[in-house]
């Protein structure tokens, strides 16, 4: 079945919304209630993180000649289930869900849970599961069992 919203928003916008999300409902809160002595580093190495699984994710596509146009899915020429990709059918999305993880610590409140949350069940729903139709119809057998190896987040 294919809803209205399937792979027509691209994900790092998504990212961004619920990002700026987690700023405004943080604002709104007042007081932060995410603090601790080390929660900067912890964004910092949260956000580091989530640039080397772009960069590695990235470098896979193009070593594979493969789009990265997640609102293309239908137009991969190549199952990538190298690299990063033997981790993680998703490291993109996972990227981008560390991106909002840092960024809940760096504003210091447990309200981000929320928006990280509104991220990670609009990207299943309308990104990874029509996705993940795609691929089936794609690369079917090869596709079933590389699911069957790799887990879709972590």
């Amino acid at each position: 079945m294919t809803a209205i919203l399937d792979n027509r928003v691209p994900p790092p916008l998504v990212c961004l919304a619920c990002g700026v999300g987690m700023y405004f409902t943080a604002r709104a809160a007042g007081e932060s209630t995410l603090v601790f002595a080390s929660q900067y580093g912890l964004g910092l190495a949260w956000l580091c993180l989530s640039l080397i699984l772009i960069v590695m994710s990235i470098r896979q596509f193009k070593q594979h000649q493969t789009t990265v146009n997640p609102l293309r899915p239908s137009q991969a020429s190549q199952l990538v289930i190298s690299g990063i990709f033997c981790v993680t059918r998703n490291p993109m999305y996972l990227s981008l869900t560390t991106i909002l993880i840092g960024l809940m610590f760096f504003l210091g409140s447990w309200l981000g849970l929320l928006w990280l949350a509104v991220f990670v069940l609009y990207i299943q729903c309308f990104q990874i599961y029509p996705e993940e139709r795609a691929m089936q119809l794609l690369f079917g057998e090869a596709y079933r069992d590389y699911c069957s190896r790799v887990r879709r987040w972590l």
